[in-house]
Parts: C-alpha cells; structure tokens; sequence
C-alpha cells in the first residue's frame, strides 16, 4: 500500500513538470470559457453535503461528483459527468446510486484580451435517463449555456452565464455571476450568484463563497459554501473537491 502511494506522489510530481497549468470549472456557479487544450485530459471531481431546509438529517449527498473532460482541439472539448449520490428525506425515504450522468461538449467562441470585451463559449449538455431509478430522468434533458468572461485584470476576473436545460416538462432558465480574486500564485476566491428559474416555481437564489488552492500547475484542491437565503427553504451546502490536468 505504500509502495503505491508512493508510486501515486511520484507520478503526479513528474506530471506537474511535464504537463501546462490547469484551467478548472470548479469550483464557482459560473463556468470559465476556457477549453482544456487538445488532447488533454482533466478530471474535476468533489463531494458535497446539502442540508435540505438547513436540517442535518434531511439532506443529499454526493460522494462522487466527477467530470472528466477530454480536448479534440484548441478550442473545443467533449465532457462526461457522472456521480454517486445519496438522499435522505425521512427514515422510510432513504435513496442511493448512480447520478449526473451526461454527456456534453465545451466550444471556445472568442478569446480577449480587451477587459471591456469577454471571453467567450457554448456550453452544451445532455442529461441521460440512466442510473439509479430515484436520481435519473424519465428521458434526455439538454442543456445549453452562454459563457462569458471579463478579465479586469492579470488577478481579478469577472464571469457570467446564462443559459436553460429541461428538467422533466419545465425549461428551467439560469443566470449566474462570480468574481474571482488571486490573493496570490496560488490561492484564489471567488464569490458567485446564481439564480434559477422556471413557470412552476418561485426563483431560487444561491449565493457562494469558494476557495481553491493550487497545490501544483496541474492540481488544484477547493472547497466551497453555499446557501439560498432568500428562498423559502433555506438550504445549506458545503463541498470539497480536485481538479487535475492529467497529461
């Protein structure tokens, strides 16, 4: 067992001389418009625990809440996601499996220099109707989403996305905006917004706060709170999680 952590260490140390500084999703409810470059591979993954209504014994989480994201060129990428999740509402509603799991696709629009014009991507995503029967949808759930960034400067950035996916027979339509600030070479904050909206129900804000931390130029580890306080259930979230360039 040492010997493979040992082999574990060493091989990501070597990947942090080899392999170019990572560009993550992860974490903020806004998405960057940059791609992972061609023929890279990253894998973002975290685990999250959501108190539902702000009670420690109704809740949901996800032990696993991965995207692995592969580069087919400079300027697009195809992404898969997948998790495990667990959700509790009472003693006799106690549900796990598989969750999230989708396919979609990442294409690069513009990238800028200019902090008056952003950078820019489409987001595309399918939702799969497969996993477990309490977490998957009855059929295919597209999203897609318009991502934006401004880059104010060399440390301080300004994203914003909007965009709508299906949720059963409702169109759901987003709107987000996070500021991030690099308090140096490798620790970064962000604060995100994110609202969520559809003819059924009442708008949903999140508000977010998040840390990241760059523990080398292909890795890097965050972890992040959240809550929607304006709502009427107020909910509580918090979540850790990687990313890592792996070649």
């Amino acid at each position: 067992m040492v010997n493979r952590l040992k082999f574990v260490l060493v091989f990501i140390a070597m990947s942090n001389l080899i392999y170019s500084q990572i560009n993550s999703d992860r974490p903020g409810y806004s998405d960057p418009p940059q791609t992972v470059g061609l023929s890279k591979i990253q894998w973002e993954n975290g685990l999250d625990f959501t108190m539902i209504d702000g009670k420690t014994d109704v809740y949901e989480m996800n032990f696993v809440n991965s995207m692995i994201r592969y580069g087919i060129s400079d300027y697009s990428e195809i992404r898969l996601t997948f998790g495990y999740s667990k959700l509790k509402l009472d003693d006799d509603n106690n549900f796990s499996g598989l969750s999230n799991l989708g396919l979609g696709t990442k294409l690069k629009i513009n990238e800028s220099e200019n902090e008056l014009i952003p950078s820019s991507s489409l987001i595309m995503n399918l939702n799969l109707p497969y996993g477990d029967e309490n977490f998957k949808p009855s059929k295919l759930e597209p999203a897609l989403v318009f991502v934006f960034e401004n880059g104010v400067s060399d440390d301080f950035t300004v994203g914003y996305n909007i965009g709508f996916e299906w949720v059963e027979s409702d169109i759901s339509y987003l709107a987000s905006l996070s500021i991030a600030y690099n308090l140096n070479d490798d620790l970064n904050i962000t604060v995100g917004y994110l609202n969520e909206f559809n003819e059924t129900n009442s708008p949903k804000q999140f508000l977010e706060f998040a840390i990241g931390y760059m523990v080398m130029s292909n890795l890097q580890i965050d972890l992040w709170i959240a809550n929607t306080p304006f709502y009427e259930t107020k909910d509580n979230f918090i979540g850790v999680g990687f990313s890592w360039l792996l070649n």
